[in-house]
């Protein structure tokens, strides 16, 4: 669905709003609509375009969300909606000034604000459901955990699987933006209960999520905190060898496990493989009479990760000569 199918939705939508059972019924149509066409972002080959096109389509999915604020269907797209947008286009360009040392960056406070903007909805989604912010704090200090409260509320439904999942993911990413607020910090057994519900649930989520998650607890983490970097590194070489195609699990071993330990041998591996993927999807980008698609296109729906990871790595190789 294109950005002026749905906005030609949106507008139709608005005009019914005198009308309360006729707006209730086709903001949730629309709702549906929106939520299953969000998986055509995954197909995406460009970061650019991805980068593009994100923020405005976020703003329709609000539009709907403001005239029907309880309808669960926009508030999941909306919690994975700007979890991704922070993920895919913000903390990527957040990484640069990361590698640069620099002290302020417009990125990532934009990465942190629109993380925060997943969590909040996903807390009304949450909220739906039956859960306060203040029941999973609880829960992380109770018998069964986070894990045990959201098998109570939430139903066994994608739905429910994504909008945990990408809740999670925003909230571990903030936190990790902002290790300085030991407030923010504090709340990491929450993001990681979570966690631990939908990958029992739904292991195989979004190509290997959950080990990249869990990779980067174990990697990301001093030792003194409970880090354990070779068992991250043992997990995400699990995940590399599970998702061969999914790339990020590759830009998250570089990340988490090779910079920080300066891993030389690690990181020649990896560079190489980029390297050759980089000369791969140059390719495939540009159509050409018999053209064949190469293994690592043929799901479709891994595109935008692979999109995301190549655009990481054009930062990252940028440092080589400051990082070895």
């Amino acid at each position: 669905m294109g950005i002026a199918h749905i906005f030609t939705l949106l507008v139709l939508t608005a005009t019914l709003s005198g009308c309360g059972g006729v707006q209730k019924i086709a903001v949730g149509t629309t709702a549906g609509l929106l939520y299953d066409a969000a998986y055509e972002m995954e197909t995406e080959p460009s970061w650019e375009h991805l980068k593009d096109g994100m923020g405005p389509n976020l703003k329709v999915v609000e539009g709907l969300h403001h005239l029907s604020p309880s309808d669960e269907d926009l508030l999941v797209a909306l919690t994975k909606g700007y979890g991704a947008y922070a993920f895919a286009i913000h903390e990527t360009e957040a990484l640069a000034d990361q590698l640069a040392g620099k002290s302020v960056s417009l990125a990532t406070e934009r990465a942190q604000h629109f993380y925060s903007r997943s969590i909040e909805y996903g807390l009304l989604y949450f909220k739906e459901e039956g859960i306060e912010l203040s029941d999973l704090m609880k829960a992380t200090r109770e018998e069964g955990g986070v894990p045990a409260l959201l098998s109570k509320k939430l139903p066994s439904n994608q739905r429910a699987f994504e909008g945990a999942a990408f809740f999670a993911q925003s909230l571990g990413g903030l936190i990790n933006l902002k290790k300085d607020d030991m407030v923010l910090v504090a709340q990491l057994p929450i993001a990681k209960g979570v966690f631990d519900w939908v990958c029992s649930e739904k292991p195989d989520i979004n190509h290997g999520a959950c080990d990249i998650f869990y990779g980067a607890y174990e990697a990301g983490r001093p030792r003194m905190l409970g880090g354990n970097p070779e068992k991250g590194k043992a997990i995400f070489l699990s995940a590399i060898e599970k998702n061969p195609h999914n790339w990020l699990a590759r830009i998250a071993y570089l990340q988490y496990y090779i910079l920080p330990l300066s891993e030389e041998d690690d990181w020649a591996a990896q560079k190489k493989f980029f390297q050759d993927a980089e000369k791969v999807n140059a390719e495939n980008m540009v159509w050409r009479p018999g053209r064949e698609t190469n293994a690592a296109f043929k799901d479709e729906r891994l595109r935008a990760f692979q999109a995301i990871a190549l655009k990481r790595w054009s930062i990252i190789k940028k440092f080589e000569k400051d990082l070895f």
